[in-house]
């Protein structure tokens, strides 16, 4: 695999899932630097850029991704 292979990204600012280079560090959506590579449980979002539907998960630990972070609440 190439170092500059693109990698899946969750901007947590704004909640929506790309594929970036390894060394983007800004959302191409919202501009912020909250950037993640994977879910708290440490797996990997390659699974989140197939998928479709209104609801996406974890398929290891479960946690749903709607939307941003609460840190990122008005």
């Amino acid at each position: 695999m190439s170092d500059d292979a693109p990698v899946p990204m969750r901007c947590a600012a704004c909640g929506r899932f790309r594929a970036y280079a390894p060394d983007d560090r800004f959302c191409l959506l919202c501009g912020h630097d909250a950037l993640e590579t994977a879910c708290a449980c440490g797996r990997a979002f390659d699974y989140a850029l197939v998928e479709t539907g209104a609801s996406l998960h974890c398929p290891r630990c479960g946690r749903a991704w709607r939307g941003r972070a609460s840190e990122f609440d008005p």
